[in-house]
């Protein structure tokens, strides 16, 4: 199964999600990921499935979709590392006439055959977390051989030969990359990207590394005054319920959370559905052992279990 949703995005309004490489296939192992520890971070693009049996799903499913705003590669892992993902944008693009988007965490874009394939996107939302190497080991802790200083680099470089719209992300953990030192090496690489928009983020679900703790509300309006690009705060969304409508409920709530935890009122938005009929899946799915309760900042987040082993 390669597609999930359509839900709602506190950015990209209805996306459909388009997971194209293995749960946790990653090049970091980020102390605030939502979907738990990466045993072995890797760098290798490879062809994980034959395309054809993406299109064939995405076909089937065409048809059915209510009306989005974006077709999203992005999921359970990252997508940079299917060395098929310039085709499958421009398949994506062909079938669905949707703009096309690809959340990312950067890492490859050193390497100018990536940045090709990123450049098909309509929308390119990369995460820069460090602009310093040892608070990239610390917060990102990357597979062997990433170094921050040419990331950025690659990061300029895919913006100036990127065709449509460069969004970057920002996601700040207590007492790890909040430091003035470090915002101040951050506000100078975001200024050599110059991205056209600057999101900032903060830890919100259970994440992978416990000791992983949201900054502030009220400090991270402090950060984000500081930036001299249009800079966004996109933590804690609180949006309309979707358009979009579950055909299988159950199935639906499973793909979800297979790629990150979420409340019940998380999943009644997103999926378009009563909250008690949420909460009725849940229990089904809590009594079967597929889904297990993570408590979190007062609030009770769904996972499918395993997913923080």
């Amino acid at each position: 199964m390669y597609l999930y949703g359509p839900v709602p995005s506190r950015r990209l309004g209805v996306s459909l999600g388009l997971d194209v490489v293995p749960r946790k296939t990653c090049s970091l192992n980020c102390v605030y990921c939502q979907l738990g520890p990466t045993a072995r971070p890797t760098l290798e693009r490879r062809r994980f499935f034959d395309p054809e049996a993406f299109f064939v799903e995405l076909q089937e499913k065409a048809p059915h979709l209510p009306p989005i705003d974006y077709a999203t590669f992005s999921g359970s892992g990252e997508p940079m590392l299917n060395a098929d993902l310039g085709g499958l944008v421009r398949g994506v693009k062909k079938i669905l006439h949707r703009p096309v988007c690809v959340i990312t965490n950067g890492t490859l874009t050193t390497d100018p055959a990536v940045r090709r394939d990123l450049a098909e996107a309509d929308l390119l939302l990369p995460s820069l977390d460090a602009a310093s190497q040892e608070v990239f080991l610390r917060v990102n802790r990357p597979a062997r051989g990433l170094v921050i200083a040419d990331i950025i680099a690659g990061l300029a470089e895919l913006k100036r030969e990127s065709r449509g719209l460069f969004h970057l992300e920002i996601l700040l953990v207590r007492g790890l990359n909040d430091s003035e030192d470090e915002l101040s090496l951050l506000r100078a690489a975001v200024g050599r990207i110059g991205p056209d928009e600057l999101h900032l983020n903060t830890v919100v679900r259970p994440p992978a590394d416990s000791s992983a703790r949201p900054v502030t509300p009220e400090r991270l309006n402090e950060i984000a005054g500081t930036f001299e690009v249009r800079t966004r705060i996109i933590a804690d969304y609180a949006g309309p319920v979707t358009r979009a409508r579950a055909l299988d409920l159950i199935a639906e709530i499973e793909a979800y959370l297979l790629r990150r935890p979420a409340t019940t009122a998380d999943l009644a938005a997103m999926l378009g559905r009563d909250e008690r009929a949420v909460q009725g899946a849940l229990k089904d799915l809590a009594a079967e052992g597929k889904v297990e309760l993570v408590h979190r900042d007062g609030k009770v987040f769904y996972r499918r279990k395993g997913n923080g082993s």
